[in-house]
């Protein structure tokens, strides 16, 4: 799982730690959860994709925001891999070759689509709705909508089939 949150004290940080007992069996972090932590975010993202690109990537979790500006880094060629990365993870080779090709074919610059078929992704934020398009052109998939604030953490998360939201009842309960 691409590891694309803001680290603890932001809610995101927190409530991945959180989940890091129930996810660190099922879920490899990319990067590993302790180094991610300790890297600035432009760092962590970099590394991320890198490591993404030789080991795959299933999940993705961030800010829609932030999936929206990864993807358009991507669409104006920054999200290049520069060649000293290649040669020590030759693995990257052939996936980077293969999301090539499908760019090519489709006649528009390399996305992150064409790199890995995520089997989910999620995203917070308030602009979630309003950038929901977009991430699909750049990911190509709808993300799953989590809500919530710095006072409640995760609110609400959005149902598998993206028709309705579903409160979390120890955190938004109501009297």
């Amino acid at each position: 799982m691409l590891y694309g949150m803001a680290p603890p004290p932001f809610a995101t940080g927190v409530l991945a730690r959180c989940l890091e007992d129930e996810l660190s069996e099922a879920i490899d972090m990319l990067p590993p959860w302790d180094i991610a932590e300790q890297m600035d975010f432009q760092e962590r993202i970099k590394e991320a994709f890198s490591l993404a690109l030789s080991e795959g990537m299933d999940f993705a979790f961030a800010v829609s925001s932030i999936m929206v500006a990864i993807g358009e880094r991507f669409s104006q060629g920054a999200g290049g891999v520069e060649l000293s990365t290649l040669l020590s993870r030759p693995r990257a080779i052939p996936r980077l070759a293969k999301g090539l090709i499908k760019s090519k074919l489709a006649r528009r610059p390399l996305l992150p689509r064409d790199l890995w078929q995520l089997k989910g992704l999620m995203s917070a934020g308030m602009d979630t709705s309003v950038l929901r398009e977009r991430i699909k052109y750049y990911w190509g998939r709808y993300p799953l909508e989590a809500y919530g604030s710095a006072e409640m953490l995760a609110t609400a998360f959005q149902t598998w089939d993206h028709s309705d939201m579903v409160f979390v009842p120890s955190i938004a309960f109501y009297e």
